[in-house]
């Protein structure tokens, strides 16, 4: 039964005429289509579909009203049904023993807010003025819906080959043996019709239901031993999840700046940027990824790109232009601070010759993604998403590591590089030896400034500007891998099943490759040291405080097994149960089983498992083509065989699968000169099991 085939015409009693009756505000305009209701007894034995046919609707303002006729009617439960592209609807509890209501000057007392999810970007260097903390939509993979402890709804976001962002719901109930059991399948298909906003009861009989909900984002679809241990321990998912924090926004009034920063709050549209979908795999590469979701036009990436040939042109061209180029990559609000993946571009594209990247086009232009859940008066919902801003942070880290090193191969393939090599290194230190060096006098008699031929020949701007931002980006990682709340979200991928679950390693390969630096020893050629050796120990010991013996570091237990050797403590991990597993525990019988499990493609949902089989079936894999005019189409999320979202992780399939481009990361796997583990500390290589 649809809404639409109420008996009574919207507004054809009203107030005055309404008598008993069970009132349910849906708030926003036109927002009935896909739901409608479900009246059960208290049992949830019998459904009154007499009753359900008696519904009015009316549209006062910004809000729809669902009217039944109450007069001596017991309580009664509401379920929500949710439209399905094939079989039953997806149907979930809503309202439990509601009775008839009077009808209110404004809020209703059973009231529904259509939500719309959103995240936040952090900026570690905000300018005066400005928030540390952007809005953004959340990017394509699964929300989390918890109600009292229990798994609620789960949803996948799409974004739709119409430039909308799309709620498709998962019928929870065909993984669930009873009310009571875990889910069955690790891999559960989205099965509704896309909706605009995930329908949430805010209020039930005048009392607030925030309290009772929890909701979390994740890039990937969560196993069923993720959603059991978490359904299973209250203090895992309080600190995976936000609940739920009013008050609720009002229609018209656009929530305060605090609000707007705080995750877990329910917030207007109102006065939000205008917002395109996200990309992904382009914004980790971007020093400012917000810029480029507000940027409809799509010139952010670029424009940044451009800047940075300009820079690579004027440090190229002659003293003077090298020196104003310097002067302005100096600045605090420089366009190019944090962009080493960049500068690396442009500095390869211009030593090559070629005109443009791939990577750096302008994207299609699209209109606000949130222009229609604006004007329907919607709410929105801030969630995290810290595996994003870890995996920024790394990219940028590894970004820097790749614009030196293509910075010093460079060095050597010039004509007379061993020549200018053998004299900075001969003549600039002032001692060699601990003793006073006797051909540091003859540096006198050559130019020595920042852009002279020798050190225009040793690229020594460029090399300073890399190692600062490679020591840079290692500071902030440190600071979010120290942060436990960040590892625990690792947790996600480490409990994947199948050759998914090698995906939480792939990412702390390269975190502990980062950790493990030393970037004041990365140039040979360098005569300062971009940081601290304080700094460096920081980074260093933090990998050795998470793979040590009896190291309570969330992340230790994702890595290795228990050293404990009692047989039921070895059982009980390897055997995968659900409820104890879902912490991302290690579990080396699933690890051991993957040489011999072949992934099917519609079994995989990470990149480090899709690739090979990817590889196998389209051996050149190309970026995407542009429109004809310059512009690149923006994701959709699909995968290169035409699948929709076959990888929900918020990765764009064409332009991660790239030639020389790691799995999963978008991190180049071929940069030369960069071997991850050749740098690792001995005691840390002792401890990396053979995966």
């Amino acid at each position: 039964m649809s809404e639409t085939t109420s008996t009574q015409t919207a507004g054809s009693c009203g107030p005055a005429c309404e008598g008993e009756s069970l009132i349910i505000e849906v708030i926003g305009k036109s927002s009935a289509e896909g739901h409608s209701f479900r009246i059960f007894d208290q049992r949830n034995n019998e459904q009154q579909e007499w009753l359900e046919n008696q519904v009015s609707l009316d549209e006062p303002g910004n809000s729809l009203l669902h009217v039944w006729p109450w007069k001596a009617q017991p309580a009664r439960n509401i379920w929500l049904d949710i439209d399905a592209e094939e079989g039953a609807p997806v149907r979930v509890p809503l309202f439990d023993a509601v009775s008839a209501t009077e009808r209110q000057m404004e809020k209703q007392w059973n009231r529904i807010l259509p939500l719309v999810p959103l995240t936040l970007i952090h900026d570690p260097e905000p300018e005066p003025g400005h928030p540390n903390e952007h809005l953004v939509p959340v990017r394509p993979g699964f929300i989390y819906v918890f109600r009292k402890g229990r798994l609620w709804r789960e949803l996948e976001v799409r974004y739709s080959d119409s430039r909308t962002m799309e709620f498709l719901d998962i019928r929870l109930t065909d993984y669930r043996n009873s009310d009571e059991s875990c889910l069955t399948e690790n891999r559960r298909p989205a099965i509704g019709k896309p909706q605009q906003a995930i329908w949430m009861p805010v209020s039930e009989m005048n009392r607030s239901h925030l309290c009772e909900f929890q909701m979390a984002f994740s890039e990937v679809q969560w196993s069923s031993r993720r959603v059991a241990y978490l359904e299973t321990s209250d203090s895992a998912r309080a600190e995976r999840c936000q609940g739920l924090k009013g008050p609720e926004p009002a229609p018209e009034v656009a929530s305060q700046l605090s609000d707007r920063q705080t995750p877990g709050h329910l917030i207007s549209l109102l006065q939000l940027p205008e917002m395109s979908f996200r990309e992904p795999y382009l914004e980790q590469h971007l020093p400012k990824p917000w810029s480029s979701v507000y940027d409809l036009r799509g010139q952010y990436a670029k424009n940044l790109y451009g800047q940075a040939r300009k820079e690579a042109q004027a440090f190229a061209a002659d003293k003077e232009s090298g020196e104003d180029a310097w002067e302005a990559a100096r600045y605090r609000d420089a366009p190019l601070r944090r962009a080493p993946a960049a500068r690396a571009a442009a500095f390869m594209d211009e030593t090559s010759g070629a005109e443009e990247n791939s990577l750096w086009q302008t994207l299609e232009s699209t209109e606000d993604i949130l222009s229609a859940p604006r004007e329907k008066g919607y709410g929105g919902i801030i969630l995290k998403d810290r595996l994003f801003r870890l995996r920024h942070c790394l990219i940028e880290a590894l970004e820097a590591q790749r614009f030196l090193t293509s910075l010093l191969e460079a060095i050597g393939q010039k004509p007379h590089s061993d020549s200018a090599q053998v004299v900075y290194r001969l003549m600039g230190p002032e001692r060699l030896g601990g003793q006073a060096n006797p051909l540091h006098r003859y540096l006198e008699e050559i130019d020595t400034s920042r852009f002279s031929p020798l050190h225009a020949h040793l690229l020594t701007a460029q090399r300073q500007l890399a190692r600062e931002e490679l020591a840079g980006a290692q500071k902030q990682l440190v600071d979010l891998v120290r942060q436990t709340d960040n590892q625990v979200a690792m947790a996600d991928l480490f409990s994947l099943s199948g050759a998914d679950y090698l995906e939480g390693f792939a990412l702390t390969r390269d975190l502990f490759h980062v950790l493990a630096l030393d970037p004041n020893s990365c140039d040979h050629l360098a005569r300062s040291a971009p940081t601290s050796e304080a700094q460096v120990r920081d980074a260093n010991d933090l990998v050795l405080k998470i793979v040590g013996d009896g190291s309570d570091q969330p992340l230790h237990a994702m890595l290795f097994p228990p050293e404990q050797s009692d047989e039921v403590g070895s059982a009980a991990t390897e055997s995968g149960n659900r409820a104890e597993c879902g912490d991302g525990r290690c579990r080396p019988a699933d690890l051991e089983q993957l040489p011999d499990q072949l992934p099917q493609p519609d079994e995989v949902q990470t990149l480090t498992a899709a690739v090979p089989d990817l590889q196998a079936r389209e051996p050149t894999l190309r970026p995407p083509a542009t429109d004809g005019q310059g512009a690149r189409p923006r994701s959709v999320g699909k995968c290169p065989d035409g699948r929709p979202q076959c990888r929900p992780t918020g990765l764009d399939y064409p332009r991660a699968a790239r030639p020389g481009v790691r799995p999963g990361h978008g991190v180049n796997r071929n940069r030369p000169g960069i071997h991850p583990q050749s740098q690792w500390p001995p005691a840390l290589l002792r401890r990396i099991p053979e995966c």
